[in-house]
């Protein structure tokens, strides 16, 4: 994962969080990166696409997203925030 990643999904899921969730999505679907991918999966939730959902939670290695998904939203911007706050070896590792 790369900062740039990183950052692209953190906006994606501002943009989400802001009611574009089209423009969330653009950020993420032409990034491999698993940070994207789960940015990825939540979007196909919100779509009412549970098998595109699946796919990418899988890519990302992340349990299926369930529940209101604003509170899916704010737990995945809490972890890859996190992750923004690590040194870059504890980032590449997790």
């Amino acid at each position: 994962m790369t900062e740039d990643s990183l950052r692209r999904a953190l906006q994606a899921l501002a943009l989400i969080a802001a009611d574009d969730v089209e423009g969330g999505h653009k950020l993420v679907r032409d990034d491999s990166s698993r940070v994207c991918a789960w940015v990825h999966a939540h979007v196909h939730r919100i779509q009412g696409d549970p098998f595109g959902a699946l796919y990418f939670y899988l890519r990302a290695r992340k349990p299926i997203g369930r529940g209101a998904h604003e509170l899916e939203r704010r737990a995945i911007e809490a972890a890859l925030t996190s992750l923004l706050k690590k040194p870059d070896d504890a980032r590449a590792a997790g």
